[in-house]
């Protein structure tokens, strides 16, 4: 089976180099801007800016180890094809 055929699979993957990097980026504003309302004292802007950075950094480790386990999971897939392969030959 060559690589056009696995492809026919609709194989889809959770590609999250951009969007982490967005996120990265939203993390460290939303972390700045509780690190300064901190600095002013204003707590209830503090807490709301430092929980919104927490959330969108618990939904980024969520997405990046789904993604490690489609890689692991498509890793499989091409060596168990790699090895039918073989055997055929």
């Amino acid at each position: 089976m060559n690589n056009t055929e696995l492809h026919k699979d609709k194989v889809v993957k959770l590609n999250m180099l951009m969007p982490g990097r967005t996120m990265m980026k939203l993390i460290g504003v939303f972390a700045a801007l509780g690190l300064l309302f901190w600095a002013f004292e204003w707590n209830k802007l503090c807490i709301i800016s430092l929980a919104v950075a927490g959330g969108v950094t618990l939904i980024l480790f969520l997405l990046l180890v789904i993604e490690a386990y489609q890689n692991n999971c498509l890793d499989r897939l091409f060596i168990w094809r790699d090895d039918e392969e073989m055997e055929d030959y």
